[in-house]
């Protein structure tokens, strides 16, 4: 008997552990085969990878030297660092964030730094998240962190020194925000793919045109631009928005209207595509991944990688600086002023 309960412990641990390795072993899998096709022994493993547009953001995890107590105003700016990050990605309307009431009452707002694969697929699961973004500040160095809640895997990460000459509260926020935007603009692609509402799928035929509509959220978006459907193919084992994947262009097209949205039952942010090119109608699919060259360029200029702390010192630096200067040309004009009073008073005392 003993020897059969011995059987059946060692048999439930070995599925647990099994069921814990399935997500690494299918991106093992996925990048065998990129690796063998980069050889030339088979074909890149194209990767089925939907859009991600619910994220969880969780508080700042603060790690300062040992004996060192956060004061109320650094501690509030780091609560309130969370709200930045949120506000950075929900403005681009892309993304759905969920909200901190929901993240309470699922007992999962807490401060996170790096998870484990097992740990990012369960709390994926469980605050119905299609990625999770932690922020640890580790003294002064600031990382964030994107994780992909279907396998666990680190799709983005970057990590960047506060400035020296500032206090955190100062800087954190403003710093927080340029990185997420960095975070944003590491994205391959700034489009999904939408069903139409008569045709019930995504290519529909109007006036001998190919067309389909493509959610954009607050993209910048002008009639002309060019548009191209895309697929990714894992290479490496750097995260995913990191040079892990690269994009393969599938199919192409125009814009040909814009705020189209309530044709697809959508209030704003869906665009009309014309398609020009497209060998494999199969790939234009409801989700379908979605590159706008332009404003990938300019998603990219205005983001700010790695210099993203040194970048907005001067933006803070600068007011005071001016302030003081301001001050001293004030100061100076007053006293000419009294100087010039001082003198007439003197000469009037004279004159008399």
């Amino acid at each position: 008997m003993q020897g059969v309960k011995f059987l059946r412990q060692f048999g439930f641990m070995f599925l647990i552990t099994a069921a814990a390795e399935v997500p690494n072993l299918a991106w093992r899998s996925a990048i065998g085969h990129a690796s063998e096709s980069e050889s030339g022994s088979a074909i890149p493993a194209n990767m089925n990878l939907p859009a991600i547009e619910k994220i969880a953001v969780f508080p700042v995890l603060f790690k300062g030297e040992r004996g060192i107590r956060v004061d109320e105003a650094t501690a509030k700016a780091l609560d309130d660092t969370w709200w930045q990050v949120r506000d950075e990605l929900t403005e681009t309307g892309r993304f759905v964030v969920a909200s901190r009431a929901f993240l309470q009452k699922q007992d999962s707002f807490q401060a996170r730094g790096s998870l484990s694969v097992a740990d990012a697929v369960v709390l994926g699961r469980h605050v119905e998240a299609e990625a999770l973004l932690t922020v640890k500040l580790e003294n002064r160095s600031l990382t964030l962190q994107v994780f992909l809640a279907s396998d666990g895997t680190i799709v983005w990460r970057q990590s960047v020194d506060l400035h020296p000459s500032l206090l955190i509260r100062e800087q954190i926020q403003k710093v927080v925000r340029a990185v997420a935007r960095e975070f944003v603009a590491s994205l391959p692609y700034q489009g999904v793919t939408l069903n139409d509402s008569l045709a019930k799928q995504a290519v529909f035929t109007e006036g001998g045109k190919r067309l389909a509509r493509v959610k954009v959220g607050a993209a910048k978006v002008e009639v002309g631009d060019p548009v191209e459907w895309i697929v990714l193919s894992r290479r490496t084992l750097d995260p995913l928005f990191q040079g892990g994947a690269h994009s393969i262009v599938r199919a192409e097209g125009v814009v040909s209207a814009l705020n189209v949205g309530a044709q697809v039952g959508s209030s704003e942010g869906v665009i009309q595509v014309e398609i020009t090119r497209a060998p494999e109608l199969a790939i234009l699919r409801a989700g379908a991944l979605v590159n706008l060259p332009n404003e990938q360029a300019r998603l990219k200029s205005q983001a700010q990688p790695k210099d993203a702390a040194m970048a907005v010192v001067p933006a803070m630096i600068e007011p005071e600086a001016k302030q003081v200067e301001r001050q001293k040309d004030e100061t100076g004009a007053m006293a000419t002023v009294l100087s010039i009073l001082s003198s007439l008073a003197v000469i009037l005392l004279l004159a008399f």
